[in-house]
């Protein structure tokens, strides 16, 4: 393999480390890329000691914070749920009419239709809604 070769696996990142020995070895590399190689040995910086376990330690608090935050919303959410809940049910149980109201507006519902008092009704059907009269002659 050409130092060519190397340089563009080199670039790409995909080069080996005696690869990279080879391209910055300035006895064995190509006239062209020495002073790419010796720029590179001259800023070469080594890694601090102890650097990979503090990118991971970070990368793991803050997954913990993120499961933190999605925890409480999803306990905010549950809350509003229920709180919605209870809101909905003694709404519901407060707007059933209770009968004394229900006969007032049956009442005001007859005293819209002009009846004759010797007509005599039959009801044929009857729920909490509605009830549906059948004269009868």
């Amino acid at each position: 393999m050409s130092d060519k070769d190397i340089y563009k696996k080199y670039l790409e990142g995909e080069s080996s480390i005696p690869e990279e020995e080879i391209l910055l070895n300035s006895d064995q590399a190509e006239p062209a890329l020495k002073p790419w190689a010796d720029y590179i040995k001259g800023n070469k910086v080594q890694a601090p000691d102890g650097m990979e376990d503090t990118i991971w330690r970070s990368i793991h608090q803050k997954r913990k914070e993120k499961k933190r935050w999605i925890y409480g919303l999803s306990g905010a959410a549950a809350s509003i749920t229920i709180i919605l809940g209870f809101w909905f049910s003694t709404t519901s149980e407060s707007s059933e009419m209770s009968v004394s109201q229900k006969e007032a507006l049956l009442n005001d519902a007859r005293a819209m239709f002009q009846t004759k008092e010797n007509d005599q009704k039959e009801i044929l059907y009857s729920d909490e809604l509605i009830e549906i009269y059948v004269a009868t002659k």
